[in-house]
């Protein structure tokens, strides 16, 4: 869980349940991807949309209960947000949703305003909801990026 100031792309590594894996459908391992891959420098090509980027990772998906997710709600400042900004992160991707948080919304609009250097950005939706045309929590959040 330590920072590490020499690893290539990974600045630390929290996990919330104890395990080091990346549960079977690897949709961190995706989204990480997306935003930080550097596909040349391996001789491969694209990119992520910050391939100069080093990631704070959050693993919130114990492996042995795969699509559980298990955000600290009512700690979301203390319990995850300060874990990525302290590892030197400004602009957080999570990529976890919910139908409708109000309490959390709250906290996160909370936390943005005593962090202004700090944007944390997430999916409208992260279900497959047939006809769901609404972002989900928290991008209720007015601090927040809402990206979907």
């Amino acid at each position: 869980d330590a920072v590490s100031p020499y690893h290539r792309k990974i600045a630390a590594y929290f996990t919330m349940h104890g395990d080091q894996h990346d549960g079977p459908d690897g949709h961190g391992t995706h989204i990480a991807g997306s935003i930080a891959s550097d596909a040349p420098s391996l001789g491969l090509s694209g990119s992520g949309v910050a391939p100069a980027a080093r990631l704070a990772v959050i693993d919130l998906e114990h492996s042995a209960f795969p699509g559980r997710y298990e955000v600290p709600d009512d700690a979301i400042g203390s319990g995850y947000f300060d874990l990525l900004r302290h590892a030197g992160a400004a602009v957080t991707c999570s990529p976890w949703s919910y139908p409708a948080h109000s309490a959390l919304e709250t906290n996160i609009d909370r936390y943005v305003w005593e962090h202004p250097e700090f944007l944390p950005i997430f999916p409208s939706g992260n279900s497959f909801v047939p006809g769901a045309q609404y972002p989900h929590s928290p991008c209720g959040s007015k601090n927040v990026l809402c990206v979907g």
